[in-house]
């Protein structure tokens, strides 16, 4: 599940995780760290901002930051106010109001946390928005070299004996390889009508 895109081939894309629950925080770097990333993480917001100082980041996930969602949001704005172009997903209680139409590089996810909302969230924000061969191409690559991990996932989840982890793994690819079709098709659309 990594997301290497044309634009960021040259380097790892880099992740800042913000969570004062550790375990939380660990669970969030573990999944992001499998999709590719370079990963850092802090307690608080504060710390995150001072981190921007120092290091650019491709996204941040804020992740139980402050109890009440709409703070989170405030810490998402503080940190893109530091770094423009900085995209961010904010893990916020269920009912929290979603950040506005203007905000596209501002993501929610109600917790408690899924994965796989994550993932395709994650995915969404870093792959690129353009509707041309080039960015078709980009996204295609970026969902092979995502299946690429999951079937090593996948090879490791059942050499462990762990079933449930590897009928997981197993939709996942089978998500991924329609969304590849699709793709695909779309792909050969365009060099039709070209």
């Amino acid at each position: 599940m990594r997301y290497t895109v044309a634009a960021m081939a040259t380097k790892r894309p880099s992740a800042l995780v913000i969570d004062r629950d550790g375990g939380s925080r660990q669970r969030v770097n573990a999944l992001l760290r499998d999709a590719g990333f370079a990963v850092a993480d802090c307690a608080r917001s504060g710390e995150g901002l001072a981190t921007l100082v120092h290091r650019r980041f491709d996204l941040a996930v804020i992740a139980g930051e402050l109890r009440d969602g709409s703070d989170g949001l405030a810490a998402a704005r503080r940190l893109q106010a530091r770094q423009r172009g900085l995209k961010i997903v904010v893990l916020a209680p269920v009912g929290v109001a979603p950040p506005a139409p203007s905000e596209s590089d501002l993501r929610l996810i109600e917790q408690p946390l899924d994965e796989r909302r994550l993932g395709a969230v994650v995915r969404e924000l870093m792959t690129p928005k353009v509707d041309s061969l080039a960015g078709r191409d980009a996204e295609l690559g970026v969902i092979e070299a995502q299946l690429a991990c999951l079937f090593s996932r996948q090879a490791a989840a059942e050499g462990s004996g762990s079933v449930y982890l590897a009928r997981d793994i197993a939709h996942q690819i089978g998500d991924a390889m329609a969304m590849r079709q699709d793709l695909r098709h779309s792909r050969a659309g365009a060099t039709e009508t070209a």
